[in-house]
């Protein structure tokens, strides 16, 4: 529900042409929201208190507002959600898109790490 709601939130800043805001917003929250909800899980993070994962969220709030800081000057466009989506309608792009989602879905979801077997066995003695 945190993230939704902070997406929900981003993208109507984003449509307002808030681009400054929707980053904040959509950055803040799911990082500042990532360490406190590990805090609620039951297990085990290493020796440390808290995991590798929680530091980089923490990390990455002094990071954004570093990025707002620096690239937060001149004029702002007004989004356009009809010229985006007339942008993105080309078929060849579609198709492209689709391949580089297939590409990547098969590359990281093919584990390297781990195996699995699958085994059926037929009990003769209930036949």
């Amino acid at each position: 529900m945190v993230y939704i709601s902070a997406s929900l939130t981003a993208t109507l800043l984003f449509l307002q042409s808030k681009y400054v805001a929707a980053f904040l917003v959509a950055t803040l929250v799911t990082q500042i929201w990532r360490p406190l909800s590990e805090l609620l899980r039951a297990d085990y993070r290493g020796d440390g208190t808290i995991s590798a994962y929680q530091v980089m969220g923490l990390a990455m709030v002094p990071y954004a507002l570093l990025l707002v800081w620096y690239f937060s000057s001149g004029p702002v466009p007004v989004a356009r959600l009809a010229t985006g989506l007339r942008a993105l309608w080309n078929p060849l792009l579609v198709v492209v898109l689709e391949f580089l989602w297939g590409c990547i879905f098969v590359y990281f979801g093919w584990s390297t790490v781990t195996e699995s077997t699958l085994l059926f066995h037929v009990r003769s003695e209930e036949i």
